[in-house]
């Protein structure tokens, strides 16, 4: 499901699990979610295209500060 706010879209995720890692590549940040099970052969990776490099470490940092996720965790690109 989504919304409109403004003219920007937002999209709601459900996905049960922890946000585990996140990192950037390019323009695209990736999301790592853990399996809900706490299985460690499955997660799922939600992948976030944005504008430019900058913006991605920006979205990055953004979800490594709401999930708490440990800095060597997070991949940053310069």
């Amino acid at each position: 499901m989504s919304s409109v706010t403004s003219d920007r879209p937002v999209i709601r995720i459900y996905q049960p699990g922890q946000v585990c890692a996140v990192s950037v590549c390019q323009s695209t940040v990736t999301v790592w979610i853990q399996s809900p099970t706490g299985d460690q052969t499955d997660s799922v990776l939600v992948q976030i295209p944005c504008r430019d490099t900058a913006q991605a470490n920006k979205v990055a940092c953004y979800w490594a500060s709401t999930w708490e996720i440990p800095a060597e965790f997070v991949g940053l690109q310069s």
